[in-house]
């Protein structure tokens, strides 16, 4: 079993190799290579930039690993993943799975491809000609949903459309508003900034009012 951040994948071949040598009983391999699209949602793609959290990130990846071995009974698990700076056509996510039979393989594959994009701390950003998005890899559900205004301070340079993607929000759901004004998704917030985020349904007038209360 492995589990790495890189900012290189492994050549194909040697992962490969890594899982036929890990067990006399191996019958299949199966393998999923994710690569940099050069078009997404009709924009051209110039780059993709991966962030991860580099100590919980590949302790997310061997627990899938883990659960995989347990729910399926394969054998050994491979997942890698890019993290930097990606061009299109780099390969970027690298998940094998070696089995007895393929039936098993196949079923573990689809579900470490799809909980690898879910759960693991890793955050993609979209450069492309027309500006550069952070992407969110949760499925149709937030990670949390924003149900009343909240006030923070910016520890870092940020635009508002990262911070949204980072706590976790989806951008049409919540608004950014700093000095009763509401703050554009490109914005610059500066550290020490005050903002609240606020519900989509409700306007920052009336977050304005509820601070006062």
């Amino acid at each position: 079993m492995r589990a790495e951040l890189r900012t290189r994948l492994s050549p194909i071949g040697a992962v490969v190799e890594e899982l036929r040598a890990s067990s006399e009983e191996v019958g299949a391999i199966l393998v999923f290579l994710g690569v940099v699209r050069g078009v997404s949602r009709g924009r051209r793609v110039l780059r993709l930039e991966y962030e991860a959290h580099p100590e919980l990130a590949p302790e997310v990846l061997r627990r899938l690993i883990e659960e995989a071995k347990e729910k399926y009974c394969i054998l050994d698990a491979v997942i890698e993943h890019k993290v930097g700076t990606a061009d299109v056509g780099e390969p970027v996510m690298c998940v094998a799975v070696a089995s007895r039979h393929r039936r098993e393989g196949f079923s573990a594959l689809r579900e470490l491809v799809e909980r690898v994009k879910h759960e693991a701390p890793i955050w993609k950003k979209e450069v492309t000609e027309e500006g550069a998005y952070w992407v969110e890899e949760r499925g149709g559900e937030p990670f949390i949903e924003l149900v009343s205004p909240v006030e923070v301070s910016v520890n870092e340079e940020v635009s508002a459309q990262e911070l949204i993607a980072r706590l976790g929000l989806r951008a049409e759901d919540v608004r950014i508003v700093r000095e009763d004004r509401e703050v554009e998704s490109k914005a610059l917030l500066r550290r020490g900034d005050r903002v609240k985020i606020v519900p989509a349904r409700v306007r920052p007038s009336s977050a304005s009012s509820q601070r006062g209360e």
